[in-house]
């Protein structure tokens, strides 16, 4: 009877502490995990078998199962050789025997060694002592020593029953086996049979397991590896972690937070386990601000920005109208608009972001206006020119003809041409400008009449350096400015024909006031005279202004030198 064999491999495993070995905790809170523990395995393996399907008639074998046989004493009828895939014994003479030895097999490293041989027999088999007795001998050398016999069968095996019996001897231990099979069987009608020749033994082994991973996940490192490694060889990797997740990379990829395992496992089936924790830091950067100093304007050109963070390292980076960019801390811009802030945290990348308006305060003073009552006549010699704006504290400027120039809301003109108002909006120190044309009609004038017409600017710098001045005909008004131009001192002379208030000043292209030469009441015909001193006044072009009853006279100075 042929037994079915079920050559299967099964893992008898059990973990120890090696001497000194240590669990290793984690070294920073989530980063990673070392908690392997070698194993040790104890694996039973078939190391050789023979289960005889061959071909009827085989009396020996070459290869991983050899084998040979000797028969000392056939008769003309025995048979010493496979049949039906089993070994019979058959007919062998009471003067010999018939000998099955195997190959030299390899047990080295292999523990509890064991031999198992299924026997049965047929016919009638007699256990008699005598030179007709029938016997089964089972046999085995170790590392090429003597033949030991561990089993041994006379006469009928289990009454002649069709189930096998296995033959067995067990816990040897060497480099090779050698199995020896004696058999006789001495009438025709007497077998034996033998099959499933098989040599098992148990292979120990250990294995161990190392997980780590390499950081904890952040916004700049989104993804971490895994390093797995084992000091044992040949081995293979097995990983599970989160979210079903798998994979037989040694080192692999992931971007999920949790524990992952590792499974090492070596060729003998023998597997360990180590955990490796993947954390996540993913902390923005705390209390972020981002400041505008003020509100950009005509006179206010330029605002910062400010950031600013609790987080220690933050680091900062601005973007806005113009592409504008910036990665200071403190940024000065000149547009308006909406400016972003993305703050930064260097521990693991992380960002948040905030907006700030920069506000552009433009507005020119509203509704400006600036008028005149003209025209100039032959019985007019003035005009009144008049600004205004319906923004509060609106602050004139006025240009026009022949170098006029006065800063006040309403001031007199008395050349005929254009009039530019020059308005300033002190919230903001933007400017709008307007203008008004002052006409003239003299045709009814005579020619002498016309003649002796003047203007606040009438006078000119006189190249020669001679006295510059004259004569209002509408009132007989007198001044005159000498040298002009100025090299270190000029005079400035007076003379009203009535009793009034007047005021001498300098000012400069800009309307400011530079100096104030006299305010007071100046007497009906009686002449004045002024000096100014050049070393306290920049080089270049300034202004003289005379008012007196209501009227303005104002003349150019070129001072040629000034203050050091």
């Amino acid at each position: 009877m042929k037994l079915s064999l079920r050559k299967e491999l099964s893992v008898i495993c059990f973990s120890a502490f090696l001497p000194g070995h240590l669990f290793a905790m984690p070294v920073s809170p989530g980063s990673h995990v070392i908690d392997s523990v070698p194993t040790t395995c104890s694996t039973p393996v078939t190391i050789w078998l023979e289960d005889f399907t061959l071909p009827d008639g085989t009396t020996g074998c070459s290869g991983t199962t050899a084998w040979s046989t000797v028969n000392t004493s056939p008769s003309r009828n025995s048979v010493f050789a496979v049949d039906s895939n089993e070994f019979r014994v058959n007919d062998i003479t009471i003067n010999g025997w018939g000998t099955w030895t195997s190959g030299s097999i390899d047990i080295s490293g292999k523990i509890n060694v064991s031999i198992s041989v299924d026997v049965r027999s047929q016919g009638g088999l007699s256990n008699d002592l005598s030179a007709h007795a029938d016997s089964l001998l089972l046999y085995y050398k170790l590392d090429g020593g003597a033949e030991v016999l561990f089993a041994g069968k006379l006469g009928k095996i289990n009454n002649n029953k069709t189930i096998d019996t296995t033959l067995s001897v067990g816990s040897l231990s060497g480099s090779s086996l050698q199995i020896i099979i004696k058999g006789k069987a001495t009438a025709t009608s007497e077998y034996y049979f033998f099959d499933n020749v098989k040599v098992t033994g148990t292979i120990q082994s250990s294995v161990d397991a190392s997980a780590k991973a390499s950081t904890a996940l952040t916004c700049a490192s989104p993804s971490v590896t895994l390093s797995g490694s084992s000091t044992a060889s040949n081995v293979s990797y097995q990983w599970t972690g989160p979210n079903g997740f798998t994979s037989a990379v040694q080192n692999p990829t992931v971007s999920m937070v949790g524990a992952y395992t590792l499974t090492v496992t070596n060729p003998a089936g023998c597997a360990a386990t180590s955990t490796a924790t993947v954390a996540q830091n993913i902390a923005a950067p705390s209390s972020v601000t981002a400041i505008v100093s003020s509100k950009l304007s005509c006179s206010q050109t330029s605002v910062t920005l400010a950031a600013n963070s609790t987080t220690t390292g933050a680091t900062y980076t601005w973007t806005g109208p113009g592409s504008f960019t910036s990665s200071a801390r403190v940024a000065t811009v000149a547009l308006g608009g909406t400016y972003t802030l993305v703050a930064t945290n260097p521990a693991d990348g992380c960002t948040i972001t905030k907006t700030v308006a920069v506000v552009a305060d433009t507005a020119t003073p509203a509704n400006l206006v600036a008028t005149n009552d003209g025209p100039l006549t032959c019985s007019v010699f003035s005009v009144t020119l008049t600004g205004s704006s319906s923004t509060a504290g609106t602050t004139y400027q006025w240009t026009g003809p022949n170098g006029f120039f006065d800063i006040t809301q309403v001031t007199t003109g008395t050349d005929s041409g254009t009039y530019t108002l020059i308005a300033t909006n002190p919230a903001n120190g933007c400017i709008g400008t307007t203008t008004t044309t002052v006409t003239a009609d003299f045709s009814a004038c005579g020619s002498a009449v016309a003649r002796h017409l003047v203007t606040a600017q009438s006078t000119s710098i006189d190249p020669t350096g001679g006295a510059t001045g004259n004569t209002d005909p509408a009132t007989q008004f007198e001044y005159k400015v000498y040298p002009n131009p100025v090299s270190t001192t000029a005079f400035i002379t007076l003379r009203s024909p009535q009793t009034a208030m007047a005021s001498v000043e300098i000012y400069n292209t800009l309307g400011v006031r530079e100096a104030v030469l006299f305010n007071n009441t100046v007497e009906a015909n009686q002449s004045y005279q002024f000096t100014v001193d050049a070393g306290h006044f920049n080089a270049g072009v300034h202004y003289c202004m005379i008012r007196v009853n209501n009227k303005v006279y104002t003349t150019k100075l070129l001072f040629t030198s000034g203050r050091h």
